[in-house]
């Protein structure tokens, strides 16, 4: 059976994919595969032909040859020994010519000499003379009468080309002279029509330098009415100047009325959640009231029902009546309104205990470089560290590497830096403060980053049972920073300074699957506006809210809130949120542009999504 082309193929693979030294015969013939059917005698073909034809070629790898002629000597020893003769004698005339078709190809291409061929191809030619010998031929020097003839070639070549150059100059210089004269006629030619044209266009500059001057003219009276109207300009420009400052001052003072009324407004509203609020008191009607007798008493005991259910306007009171059967206008619900003021007499008693968050709402200020139109922050969130090993310090280098190529100084991290069950064994006690120790000495540093942390519900479980871990990090390590628990503000500061802030937050309180779906839930409002209320601030005392805690990412712009996922247990994607904030020249933040990263083997932005705060400022 004839060796294939897909024998072959494998044969040269197989060969490459093998070291000198290394090939053997049993593994050749178990790569060939079972179809294969190849004898010794057409590997020895093969290998001879291949040898012979790639030294024929400009550029080879003469490894490739060496381990060829190294086949080639083991399979003619096979050969011997199983008595197989050659009766093709032109193999046996290639195997002879092998070196020196290699010799050649040195000469040829002026290359260096290879060991192992230099020592392979004597033993070559000593197995053949003993294997397979044949009759002396007559030596003919073909390499020196091949070097006469290249010689003689060259010399014939410079002579032909020299006179082929000859001949071009002298069919150049030709082409030359036919050239000039062909344009010189043309120039001629060009001449006769500029002339013509030249005439032409004397005519025409005549007509445009008098319409010129006539422009001129009308231009030099409109420079003077313009003199005019800059003067009156400029006079109007005062006048607006002392206007804008006058807005101004207004403005300020009408800041300060609207923050009065929001404090006054918000101080009523704290009393009425605390009288309705179901978790906190049970609300008890007087027996002894008779307003529900009549139709009024009736509407009135709906309206006192649905205000126990939570905040609602007119338009949802009117709503709400009709759903029962009355139809009231909007000016009969108020006349209810004040009249269940007036009647209603509210008797309560506390359910529970209610603990009042006493965290301080820290503000920790960014200083920012001089002359800086935007500052770059880095968000992550929710670490839950119950252990601090090589991936986790490598999760942590990636945040440092982000932040490096991007420029960014300051990470904000959303709290649960640390995780800790509530009801820790002695054990775990033991553990959670040889993680702190742990961090405080591995957690990778990067010159000019700092990093610093709001404590979370499961930062602040630990307090009770080992020391602060997060005062222990600011205290160790300058790069760490505490900003509390629960709530902080974000401020800049240094060399510009700026009136507006970021909220940060970390809620004490489960949230259901549908906030980290939707992103805009009641629950979260609700939530921060509960916070804002005890501290007797709004939500537009900052220009966005963040929160951690939730382990998904979400971006509500229509009501300023960001929502950090967990960077290393995330129900979705691990990831965190890149925040460039930029600065207006009015002292206030421009805006933001928010870009969502992804943690895979590196941190990667996928998008950029821009936000502007709408308020009262």
């Amino acid at each position: 059976m004839a060796i294939t082309q897909l024998d072959k193929m494998k044969i040269i693979k197989f060969f490459r994919e093998n070291k000198m030294g290394e090939i053997y015969y049993e593994e050749l013939v178990e790569y060939m595969g079972k179809k294969s059917k190849v004898t010794d005698l057409e590997f020895t073909y093969f290998f001879a032909n291949y040898v012979e034809d790639n030294l024929k070629k400009d550029k080879v790898s003469l490894n490739m040859i060496a381990k060829m002629v190294s086949a080639i000597i083991a399979f003619l020893g096979w050969l011997h020994e199983d008595g197989v003769v050659i009766e093709d004698m032109s193999l046996v005339n290639v195997l002879y010519k092998l070196r020196d078709c290699y010799e050649k190809y040195i000469l040829r291409n002026n290359v260096d000499r290879d060991k192992d061929l230099d020592d392979m191809f004597p033993i070559l030619e000593e197995r053949l003379k003993e294997y397979y010998p044949r009759e002396e031929q007559k030596h003919i020097d073909y390499d020196e009468e091949i070097e006469r003839l290249r010689k003689e070639i060259d010399r014939l070549m410079k002579e032909v080309a020299s006179k082929e150059e000859e001949i071009k100059k002298l069919i150049s210089s030709c082409n030359k002279k036919d050239k000039i004269i062909e344009d010189r006629k043309k120039d001629i030619g060009k001449l006769n029509n500029k002339l013509v044209a030249s005439q032409n266009g004397q005519k025409e500059l005549e007509e445009r330098i008098k319409g010129l001057e006539d422009l001129i003219s009308e231009l030099r009276s409109l420079i003077v009415s313009l003199e005019g109207q800059i003067t009156a300009a400029d006079s109007k420009y005062a006048t607006l100047d002392e206007l804008k400052k006058r807005i101004q001052n207004d403005y300020l003072q009408l800041k300060e009325t609207i923050k009065s009324l929001r404090k006054e407004i918000d101080s009523k509203q704290r009393e009425i959640n605390r009288y309705m609020e179901d978790e906190r008191m049970k609300i008890v009607i007087p027996s002894s009231s008779d307003y529900t007798i009549n139709m009024n008493n009736r509407i009135e005991g709906l309206i006192i029902q649905k205000m126990l259910q939570g905040k609602n306007d007119v338009d949802q009171l009117v709503e709400f009546l009709l759903e029962n059967g009355y139809s009231v206008s909007k000016n009969e619900i108020r006349r209810h309104l004040n009249s269940v003021k007036d009647k209603l007499r509210l008797e309560y008693r506390e359910q529970e205990n209610i603990a009042v968050d006493e965290e301080d709402f820290y503000t920790y200020t960014i200083n920012v470089p001089e002359n800086s139109r935007y500052y770059d922050l880095m968000v992550v969130s929710d670490f839950h560290l119950t252990s601090f090993d090589k991936d986790i310090i490598q999760d942590m280098d990636l945040i440092n590497d982000y932040c490096a190529s991007k420029g960014i100084s300051t990470i904000i991290n959303a709290g649960d830096f640390f995780s800790l069950s509530r009801t820790p064994s002695r054990q775990s006690i033991s553990v959670c403060r040889k993680l702190v120790e742990r961090v405080l000495t591995r957690y990778p540093s990067r010159t000019g980053i700092v990093h610093a942390v709001l404590g979370g519900n499961h930062d602040k479980d630990m307090i009770d049972y080992v020391d602060d871990p997060l005062k222990t990090l600011s205290q160790g390590r300058d790069d760490f920073v505490n900003l509390g628990y629960g709530h902080c503000k974000i401020a800049f500061g240094g060399a510009v300074s700026i009136l507006d802030t970021i909220g940060v937050h970390h809620p004490n309180r489960r949230f259901p699957d549908p906030v980290g779906a939707m992103y805009t839930t009641d629950k979260i409002q609700n939530s921060l506006y509960g916070y804002y209320l005890n501290k007797e601030a709004t939500k537009d005392d900052v220009y966005v809210d963040i929160l951690g805690h939730i382990h998904k990412s979400g971006l509500d712009i229509e009501n300023g809130i960001c929502i950090v996922p967990s960077y290393r247990k995330d129900r979705v994607m691990d990831g965190a949120w890149h925040l460039r904030v930029y600065f207006g020249d009015d002292g206030h933040i421009n805006n933001i542009v928010f870009i969502p990263i992804i943690k895979q083997r590196k941190l990667i932005p996928t998008s950029e999504i821009n936000y502007t705060k709408r308020l009262i400022k």
